[in-house]
């Protein structure tokens, strides 16, 4: 697999986020993933890349109504701009925008991410112990936004 990582760069969230995803989108397409969620697992990450590859975009929303993980075959700067993020809007707006746009998208089952220390205690203790990539080998060619370290030990 071919993997590329790229800074952040200066912004909002969205502008974050977009200005990674419009660059790795000319090498094919992306799957934006935040560094919050143990429950993301190299068997979600291969099941989101497989259903990007049947559709336009695919979403894994968090339970508290943001999003995991987006997937994209092609550049939707609607995705990336006036969005509340950080809240528990996030993930519905964003698939109202995709139908808006009349983008064909999967959402795939929820996940618990990481935000509060209270979130920690809700997770079962195996998703403490997935890393997010147990083998990079069954991945396919992804683009990664790495949003750094959630905590430091």
């Amino acid at each position: 697999p071919s993997w590329t990582i790229s800074e952040q760069g200066d912004g909002d969230l969205g502008l974050r986020m977009g200005a990674v995803a419009q660059k790795a989108l000319t090498a094919g397409p992306v799957l934006l993933m935040g560094t919050d969620c143990p429950e993301l697992t190299a068997a979600r990450i291969h099941q989101a890349a497989t259903a990007l590859a049947q559709r336009d975009a695919v979403l894994i929303p968090a339970l508290d109504g943001g999003y995991c993980l987006l997937g994209l075959r092609r550049w939707l700067p609607e995705l990336f701009s006036d969005m509340p993020w950080s809240t528990v809007e996030v993930a519905a707006l964003t698939q109202q925008r995709l139908q808006t746009a009349q983008i064909r998208y999967s959402v795939l089952p929820s996940l618990r991410d990481i935000d509060e220390a209270e979130d920690l205690a809700a997770l079962p203790p195996e998703a403490l112990l997935n890393p997010a990539v147990e083998d990079a080998n069954e991945l396919p060619s992804i683009h990664l936004l790495s949003q750094g370290p959630i905590w430091r030990l």
